[in-house]
């Protein structure tokens, strides 16, 4: 099991400041929907409610959302929200984090619920330069750091598992981890 953290870059879009989090025993724990790619191109509304029956509270979507239109959002905000789970985030590529890039991913992230349009990576940087250079070109669009866990996002990447059971199979190892 890998759990990715959500760094380096989280931005706030769904408006103010992040809330305090509950206690641990509160904290939902999401799985970025890379881990079920596959099965999420074949069918995006069945992946999103296997997930939601496992277990997860909530999911993360990764760099196709960035296509999406607005309408198309709406019917996976309804999928969501039938199924009983909430999209915390989603994971961007770099053309969501250009001007306009980011004025469309906060819109597209703000319809199913997402709080946080997170960088998928930065890219190769080997210098403390080079990263002041990559939060500076993001410190307006940012929130200033508020502390404290919101949730928990589990990925996993290559399993000799399907990926709908390795997804699960994660839970269940996370849990045992936290008992």
């Amino acid at each position: 099991m890998q759990a990715s953290a959500v760094l380096p870059v989280a931005l706030p879009v769904a408006g103010g400041l992040a809330h305090a989090a509950p206690p641990e025993k509160g904290i939902p724990v999401g799985l970025e929907l890379y881990s079920v790619r596959g099965e999420l191109s074949k069918d995006s509304v069945a992946t999103v409610q296997a997930v939601a029956k496992m277990g997860y509270q909530a999911v993360e979507f990764y760099a196709p959302c960035f296509d999406w239109t607005p309408a198309f959002a709406q019917d996976m905000r309804k999928v969501l929200d039938d199924a009983g789970i909430r999209c915390r985030s989603t994971h961007n590529n770099a053309p969501s984090f250009t001007a306009d890039g980011l004025k469309k991913a906060a819109e597209l992230n703000r319809i199913p619920g997402s709080e946080f349009v997170v960088m998928a990576s930065t890219g190769r940087i080997s210098s403390l330069d080079g990263w002041k250079a990559l939060c500076g070109r993001h410190a307006s669009e940012a929130a200033e750091a508020t502390g404290g866990v919101e949730y928990y996002l589990i990925e996993q990447e290559g399993s000799r598992y399907p990926e709908l059971e390795t997804a699960e199979r994660c839970l269940e190892n996370w849990r045992k981890l936290r008992a």
